[in-house]
């Protein structure tokens, strides 16, 4: 194990002793072993006898180069130790495997991780000595052999270490020919190595494959983490003692191959030419120190991916999904940020909207309240010169009708002299009157009651009544075609110039037509009635709709609905719940009955365009008979106290000038002289009863 084949030895002793030139030649920075200098400065050139056996491709020193070949030997036991892969040399091995021990001496200075052999120990702790400065080089990293070594630790193959590429098989020294011939030659083995990335001097590659790697027996120690040299560890076991001359010098502690120990006691010196460019920590064996130097030998990605595949199975290349991971990520919170700020963005314009639409709305609702205001103020205030001035150009009506009939035959002009308009005009007059304008309310009653008891008087006022013509009187749209089908009677039909007018866009046959007229009382431009007939079965949505239209909220209904079998009125209305004519729904709210002559209704009238609900009151009149009056005068004034309807500020009653206003704007007001007496004595009772209530 410790002792190396005589001609190995020999080569040791020589081979990397300077002979005489060859120091000379290191010297010079560019000589090597002998012959092996001009071969290694053309780049396939190796140690003399190396030389031939490297052109031969697999030849070795002696019977190293057989072992070489078979690619697995090594020198003597060392082969066989250095197969098995982590065997040591004798006591090496086991203080090897405890990992950090370490021969003797060298023990220590391991321990102290700068120590090395005698006076490598100083170059070690100086940092630049190989092999006895090849420790420091391999410091550092680039020296090999002894700069090699540092070469060697950096995966830049270097001398010694082409033990551990004949462990395996792949031979240096001697294949370090055949493969430098292939391009890729380095001290021995070291261009296959290169080819895989990694490969080191001798066994060095697998050192450096672990990282470890180290010089010849180092190498295996460096696989552990510690081998070293062949020779030097069995000189480590005896503590300093070499191969030969070698173990010599080194116990001297810096001795070295002839010229070589004066440059390793240098501490830059190497063989010959390498010494310097060991001390560079870039040189290497002729042009193989700048390829080492360069880091980037041919096809060094490539071998350094199929060792990192075959060896270094730890570096594996991630997962490509995860290289997407972070960018998922990133996009997904750029995203979400994006999705906040468009979140709060559409939060501030809804807002914004809202309180634009409110304040819209607002302002709407104020403009609409003023001009309610206007409107209503416009149609409460009811000018009093303009009321005045209509019922004075009624009187003057009057008067100039009643001067005209003067001269008329005696009977009428006697019947119109009893007319209390006749008695009251401002025209001149055929008779004196006998009343003033001025007349209080008092004398009215018992006018009345004399007019009434007076037959002959009233029958001559009757004829009169029954001989005024309206002006105008045409009856055009109510006789129309489509028009007449709506119409009750043909001799109550609606004046063209006084009727009511729906709008044909909401009536259920696009038509406007409805036999009800309005009535004024005082102000033309308010009526305060509206006539019209009882619904037929095909009007009643019509009436409805004039009374939505209409704004009605009192309905006065003076007609049952049938009379002696004959059908007077369509109910309009549904006895129980609701029904709906058109777009109009009627519900009914409740029935009272105040007395067999009367009732009243409540309803709720619906609009269903616009959801619009009104409230409107039916007062129903049961006892007036078609062409009849009723029983008593009392029943029908009580009915007219329930609708409440008041002639405030009236200075005089005048019942055929009243009968005649009327008859101008509906046809067929008071039917018969019976209902034109009742009507007669209905006013004279309610005056009677206002006068009894005065103080």
């Amino acid at each position: 194990r410790c002792t190396s084949h005589s001609s190995e030895s020999k080569e040791r002793q020589k081979g990397f002793s300077s002979h005489s030139g060859e120091s000379k030649e290191r010297q010079k920075g560019f000589s090597s072993h002998s012959g092996e200098s001009k071969e290694r400065q053309k780049g396939f050139s190796s140690h003399s006898g190396e030389s031939k056996e490297r052109q031969k491709g697999f030849s070795s020193h002696s019977s190293e180069s057989k072992e070489r070949q078979k690619g697995f030997s090594s020198h003597s036991g060392e082969s066989k130790e250095r197969q098995k892969g982590f065997s040591s040399h004798s006591g090496e091995s086991k203080e090897r495997q405890k990992g950090f021990s370490s021969h003797s001496g060298e023990s220590k200075e391991r321990q102290k991780g700068f120590s090395s052999h005698s006076g490598e120990s100083k170059e070690r702790q100086k940092g630049f000595s190989s092999h006895s400065g090849e420790s420091k080089e391999r410091q550092k990293g680039f020296s090999s052999h002894s700069g090699e070594s540092k070469e060697r630790q950096k995966g830049f193959s270097s001398h010694s270490g082409e033990s551990k590429e004949r462990q395996k098989g792949f031979s240096s020294h001697s294949g370090e020919s055949k493969e430098r011939q292939k391009g890729f030659s380095s001290h021995s083995g070291e261009s296959k190595e290169r080819q895989k990335g990694f490969s080191s001097h001798s066994g060095e590659s697998k050192e450096r494959q672990k990282g470890f790697s180290s010089h010849s027996g180092e190498s295996k120690e460096r696989q552990k983490g510690f081998s070293s040299h062949s020779g030097e560890s069995k000189e480590r076991q005896k503590g300093f003692s070499s191969h030969s001359g070698e173990s010599k010098e080194r116990q001297k502690g810096f001795s070295s191959h002839s010229g070589e120990s004066k440059e390793r006691q240098k501490g830059f010196s190497s063989h010959s030419g390498e010494s310097k460019e060991r001390q560079k920590g870039f040189s290497s064996h002729s042009g193989e120190s700048k390829e080492r130097q360069k880091g980037f030998s041919s096809h060094s990605a490539r071998r350094k991916k199929e060792s990192l595949r075959k060896n270094c199975k730890f570096t594996q290349r991630p997962p490509r999904g995860n290289l997407t991971e972070i960018p998922v990520v990133k996009t997904t919170h750029v995203e979400s940020g994006q999705f906040l700020f468009l979140s709060v963005l559409c939060m501030i314009f809804i807002l914004v909207a809202l309180l634009v639409s409110t304040t819209f709305f607002c302002l709407r609702q104020r403009s609409h309240l003023r001009l309610k205001e206007k409107l209503s103020s416009l149609g409460t205030d009811t000018s009093t010169d303009a009321t005045a001035t209509y019922q004075e150009l009624c009187r003057q009506r009057m008067a100039i009708r009643t001067s005209e009939r003067v001269e008329r035959p005696e009977t009428l002009r006697n019947s119109r002299l009893n007319s209390v308009s006749s008695q009251f005009s401002d025209g001149p007059a055929a008779s004196p009157s006998t009343r003033s304008s001025t007349s209080s309310w008092c004398e009215e009653p018992s006018y009345m009651e004399d007019h009434l008891k007076n037959k002959n008087r009233l029958e001559r006022e009757w004829e009169a009544l029954c001989s005024y013509q309206a002006e105008p009187g045409a009856w055009s749209v109510g006789h129309g075609e489509q028009n007449s089908r709506k119409n009750r009677s043909d001799a109550v039909v609606v004046y063209d110039h006084s009727r009511i007018t729906l709008k044909a866009e909401n009536n259920l046959g696009n038509s406007d037509y409805i036999n009800a007229s309005p009535i004024m009382d005082h102000d033309p431009r308010n009526p305060t009635y509206i006539s019209s007939q009882g619904p037929l079965l095909s009007t009643v949505a019509d009436f409805w709709q004039m009374v939505w239209e209409s704004g009605c909220v009192v309905v006065v209904m003076l007609t049952p609905l049938s009379e002696n079998g004959v059908k007077q009125c369509h109910p309009y209305w549904p006895d129980e719940g609701s029904d709906v004519y058109h777009v109009y729904e009627v519900n009914l709210v409740s029935e009272h009955i105040w007395c067999e002559d009367f009732l009243v209704r409540s309803f709720y009238l619906k609009n269903l365009q616009t959801n619009e609900t009104r409230t409107v009151t039916q007062f129903h009149f049961l006892s007036w008979m078609d062409r009849g009056i009723p029983n008593s005068a009392r029943t029908l004034l009580d009915f007219r106290r329930k609708v409440n309807k008041c002639y405030r500020g009236a200075k005089e009653i005048d019942i055929a000038a009243t009968l005649e206003h009327l008859r101008d704007q509906r046809a067929g007001m008071v039917q018969t002289k019976e209902q034109f007496e009742f009507g007669l004595t209905a006013v004279a009772e309610e005056v009677n009863a206002i006068l009894k209530a005065l103080p």
